[in-house]
């Protein structure tokens, strides 16, 4: 499997992950709805953790 694919895989399973964690705070099923902004943070803390893995791998061999 390409090595970059297998990145994309990681940054966008935790990102899904971070959305739904941030749902953790919510006290009843009633409270459980669709927010933008937390979709929104969710992507923007994925494209962070993206950028820096990315920082930390330059010197790894592809």
């Amino acid at each position: 499997m390409n090595p970059y694919v297998r990145f994309s895989a990681v940054v966008a399973t935790s990102t899904l992950l971070m959305f739904g964690l941030m749902y953790l705070n919510t006290y009843e099923i009633d409270h459980f709805y669709f927010s933008e902004a937390r979709a929104y943070m969710a992507i923007v803390m994925g494209a962070a953790m993206a950028i820096v893995m990315l920082g930390f791998m330059t010197h790894m061999p592809t």
